[in-house]
């Protein structure tokens, strides 16, 4: 099975993006099956509103069968068959910077599609193995986010925060550390706000290289799952999905 790929369609924005605008990136990424529903958990931090309105199974490619199955057939081989797994993912890696050194572009890599595994910590050497290459995700994890601020992390390995409904005030330590936080709202791209709670915010949705573009910036991102779900959840998943009004005021 292939893991390195860029079919999902985030992926694929991000390299229509970056060709517009003659930016010499080449985007793919690793999609393992979201939270614990290969059987696996590799979303240790999400919240119960973050389960229920995840893309991941239930938007997109992501709602077909074959694809779920693909997803978790990758979870499980990165659980249970480790070292083969690692091998597989360093050869394809090394393909992608062959591939991308041939379009004169930098491989730009998510590793954490739908995932939020501590790769700085699994695979320590991949980084230091693949310095030419960029590696980013977003993550709630804040005890990976507290290791980025304090440098303990690889330098060709970018993070944003993902503000959710446990973040209680974290995404404000983020900021004011450099570290750039993604919001999911209700608002579509061409009513995005300029700020947000004071800070700059920038359209995340069409590019994930505003990631590595800026620093201390809220990126903020159209909710893109079941409108249904979104509407059963107690005052619309306050605290995850954002209205108009709630980022409108000042922290």
């Amino acid at each position: 099975m292939q893991l390195i790929a860029n079919h999902n369609h985030k992926l694929q924005k991000n390299n229509n993006y970056a060709n517009e605008r003659d930016q010499n990136r080449l985007f793919s990424g690793l999609s393992l099956a979201a939270g614990n529903t290969s059987g696996y958990e590799v979303c240790s931090s999400r919240t119960d509103i973050c389960s229920e309105l995840c893309i991941g199974p239930f938007s997109g490619r992501g709602q077909m069968q074959s694809v779920q199955q693909a997803r978790i057939n990758k979870t499980k081989y990165f659980i249970e068959e480790r070292k083969a797994f690692e091998k597989q993912i360093y050869v394809e890696i090394a393909k992608q910077a062959i591939k991308a050194e041939k379009q004169a572009k930098v491989a730009c890599i998510r590793l954490n599609v739908f995932s939020d595994i501590a790769w700085e910590l699994q695979f320590p050497l991949l980084f230091s193995e693949f310095q030419n290459i960029i590696f980013y995700d977003y993550s709630k994890r804040k005890e990976r986010i507290m290791r980025y601020v304090e440098g303990r992390f690889p330098s060709n390995y970018f993070l944003a925060y993902s503000k959710n409904d446990r973040s209680e005030g974290f995404e404000h330590y983020c900021i004011h550390n450099g570290i750039n936080v993604s919001v999911v709202t209700t608002l579509k791209e061409d009513s995005f706000p300029t700020t947000v709670w004071n800070y700059p915010a920038i359209n995340a949705d069409n590019s994930d290289s505003w990631l590595l573009d800026n620093v201390g910036t809220i990126g903020l991102l159209t909710y893109k799952g079941s409108q249904k779900r979104l509407q059963q959840l107690p005052e619309q998943g306050k605290g995850f999905v954002h209205s108009s009004s709630e980022l409108s005021y000042a922290n």
